[in-house]
């Protein structure tokens, strides 16, 4: 009994000690993502039915067919989806938002946190904000965890 037991920690040491770490034993997670952001041209807004896409929540797009579903126009946005996701955001205001940054870490191969400083504007204007940023490749079952910080500059 006592000689399983040892074997099972053997065993989860090793697995500890080699699946969490990279060649130089450093941990490969947490680790900040290069994202960029997709801004429409003139004219084109981002279009999606609410009732498909949770408001507070990052959704993932992995196709051309699918960004061209959230687009009002005949926008010329080419994604390589070979290398590269989408993921969109939106959520309901009761005032101006502008986005002021944002940062994207990964945490473990499919658990990720979206993190967006947006600013909220003085002008009374309800309606919805969106985001949408483009992402190295990520699976279409990955764990996206949105954290949005709002910033009132209101003084």
């Amino acid at each position: 009994m006592k000689t399983k037991i040892l074997n099972c920690l053997l065993v989860g040491m090793l697995v500890l000690s080699f699946g969490c770490s990279n060649e130089t034993g450093i941990m490969d997670y947490p680790k900040v993502i290069d994202v960029i952001s997709l801004d429409l041209r003139e004219g084109c807004v981002w279009s999606y039915n609410a009732r498909e896409i949770s408001i507070d929540s990052a959704y993932v797009i992995n196709s051309q067919e699918t960004l061209s579903k959230f687009i009002s126009c005949d926008d010329d946005h080419q994604v390589d989806f070979d290398k590269n996701t989408v993921l969109f955001v939106w959520e309901t205001a009761t005032s101006d938002i502008y986005l002021r940054s944002y940062k994207l870490i990964q945490l473990s191969q499919d658990k990720f946190q979206l993190e967006l400083n947006v600013e909220q504007g003085m002008t009374t204007a309800p309606g919805s904000w969106q985001v949408a940023l483009s992402i190295p490749k990520i699976t279409q079952k990955a764990a996206v965890n949105l954290i949005i910080n709002r910033i009132n500059n209101i003084q």
